[in-house]
């Protein structure tokens, strides 16, 4: 007679990797000293088999890498610099920096109101006499929502990829007839996926271009970042699946009218190169980079960055980004001119994924 464990104890017991130790003969490579391997080992041992790391430095002026790979239980060094994953909401950095960039060449202005670029009237523009501007959307100030509330249907629907069905249409027909604030504009901090996502939609209708033309044209091109782009990737020979909890492989996600929250799929030397943009002299990125609100005593807000304040005075520039598939995290120090760049194929729904920020800033502080 043969003894069958519960299907729920199969799972914990996978989950939490106690049918097998984890050997691990990850080395250093130039640039990176023992002691930052062995931080990377350490948390790389919670997750499946087929989990990546593709981690880039920026210090003094050379960007460094190193990739990790667990399999078969044995955490080893694999070359993924390269290599294609989804960034999901540092996409918003993104939006945001083409909303910098369009301020500089005149077509907006961060105190516009939204209401203004829209040919539609919204349900609801303005609370207690503060109206949504752009830079509200920017920041997570416009007293939106976390998601539009016809969005949740769909969510129900299509958990593997949630807002693929979401349009246009929907959008503006929630925008329309169902927007409404939670607070006054301008007074607090909460972020907002749709807030990102409908500020990445307004751009495009103003410049009547696609958001996935907008970035390509005014940051990927001149930045030479040719393996980013908009929900496809650009090699699909190049792109590392994504892992669901249980490490099996899950589909990607699709956004469609929410773009601007989370679309963007690149690589660690690819978004190394957005990094060290931003340490030169940039108009657009030095205006994106500014304080416009503070949340609390350790963190503040610039325009799709959260601006965190180390223990030791510096300050950090940093986002992360989560989809079903994939988790990852950009923290930079301009005036140190130093960066840690972190991408993964965990899944944003994994317990552990928050490693992947603190990884990040064990890091960063290493540097």
């Amino acid at each position: 007679m043969k003894f069958y464990l519960p299907i729920f104890i199969l799972m914990i017991l996978f989950h939490f990797n106690l049918f097998s130790q984890v050997k691990n003969t990850l080395q250093p490579v130039a640039g990176f000293e023992q002691a930052q391997s062995d931080s990377i080992a350490k948390f790389i041992t919670d997750f499946p088999n087929n989990t990546q790391f593709s981690i880039a430095f920026v210090k003094n002026g050379t960007v460094h890498y190193l990739g990790a790979l667990r399999q078969q239980d044995t955490l080893q060094n694999i070359q993924n610099h390269h290599s294609i994953f989804e960034i999901g909401s540092i996409t918003k950095v993104f939006t945001s920096a083409l909303l910098a960039q369009l301020v500089q060449e005149g077509m907006v202005q961060l105190d516009d109101p939204i209401q203004k670029h829209l040919p539609f009237k919204l349900h609801q523009a303005e609370k207690n006499g503060r109206v949504i501007t752009l830079q509200t959307l920017a920041n997570h100030t416009a007293g939106l929502p976390r998601l539009p509330e016809n969005i949740m249907p769909l969510l129900t629907a299509f958990p593997n990829d949630p807002y693929k069905n979401y349009t246009e249409k929907e959008l503006e027909q929630y925008l329309q007839n169902q927007l409404t604030l939670k607070t006054p504009p301008g007074t607090q901090h909460d972020y907002s996926n749709l807030g990102a996502g409908l500020l990445g939609y307004m751009l495009s209708k103003k410049t009547d271009k696609s958001y996935a033309t907008l970035l390509q044209e005014k940051i990927f091109t001149p930045l030479q970042m040719k393996y980013s782009s908009v929900n496809e990737p650009v090699d699909s020979n190049k792109l590392v699946k994504g892992l669901n909890i249980m490490g099996e492989a899950t589909p990607r996600w699709h956004l469609a009218a929410l773009a601007g929250a989370g679309a963007m799929l690149s690589t660690v030397e690819d978004l190394s190169k957005f990094v060290q943009a931003n340490f030169k002299p940039n108009p657009a990125f030095d205006l994106q980079r500014k304080k416009t609100q503070t949340i609390n005593e350790k963190m503040d807000v610039a325009l799709g960055w959260h601006l965190i304040k180390s223990k030791d005075g510096a300050t950090w520039h940093w986002h992360n980004g989560g989809t079903g598939g994939y988790t990852s995290s950009l923290v930079m120090d301009v005036e140190q001119q130093t960066a840690v760049i972190i991408l993964s194929n965990i899944s944003a729904f994994h317990k552990k994924m928050g490693n992947v920020d603190q990884l990040a800033f064990a890091l960063m502080r290493s540097l």
